[in-house]
C-alpha cells in the first residue's frame, strides 16, 4: 500500500510545513514558559537580598536575570520565525484563489 501524496491543509502549506510550525510553537511555548520562572526567581531573590539575605541572592538575581534576558531573545526570534510563517502561508492562500 502506497502513502499518498502530502496533502495541502486549508492554509496552503503541507503536512511537513504544519509539523515545522508545530515544533517552533511548541519552542516558543517553553521559552517563553522559561522567562515566566526566570522573572519570578529574579523577583523572590532580590526580595531576599533586600530583606537581608547574603550575597548569594543577589548574585542568583544577576545571573537568573543575565539567562532570562537570553532567553527573551530566543523567544523574540522564534515569534519572527512563526509569524513570517504565518505571512507565508497567508500569502499562498491569497494567491491560490
Amino acid at each position: 500500500m502506497t502513502r499518498p501524496p502530502l496533502a495541502s491543509s486549508p492554509q496552503g502549506s503541507t503536512e511537513a510545513g504544519a509539523w515545522v510550525r508545530r515544533v517552533f510553537l511548541w519552542l516558543y511555548v517553553l521559552a517563553a514558559s522559561l522567562v515566566a520562572i526566570g522573572v519570578l526567581v529574579q523577583t523572590f531573590s532580590i526580595v531576599a537580598y533586600v530583606r537581608g539575605a547574603d550575597q548569594d541572592a543577589l548574585d542568583l538575581h544577576t545571573t537568573g536575570g543575565f539567562i532570562t534576558h537570553s532567553i527573551e531573545i530566543v523567544v523574540f526570534l522564534l515569534a519572527v520565525v512563526l509569524a513570517q510563517a504565518g505571512v507565508r502561508s497567508l500569502r499562498r492562500a491569497a494567491e491560490s484563489t
